[in-house]
């Protein structure tokens, strides 16, 4: 949400791409996804619960090679 207006340019505007946003409770992808509707992007969605929800319901996840595990 911090860098949207540095990274528009990174989000596909065509329709028959969709941009999927996901955070880790929903509440960033939420607000991200109000934020592009504004600026017309109809074709945006967001992952309801977020990846803690995607987490409780054991769904398949994998780990960026270059992520820090804490």
């Amino acid at each position: 949400m911090r860098q949207l207006s540095q990274r528009i340019h990174e989000i596909p505007t065509r329709p028959d791409q969709p941009v999927l946003l996901i955070c880790n409770t929903q509440n960033r992808s939420k607000a991200t996804l109000r934020a592009l509707r504004e600026q017309g992007y109809s074709h945006v969605r967001y992952v309801d619960g977020g990846m803690s929800e995607w987490a409780r319901r054991g769904w398949p996840m994998v780990k960026h090679p270059g992520a820090s595990s804490r």
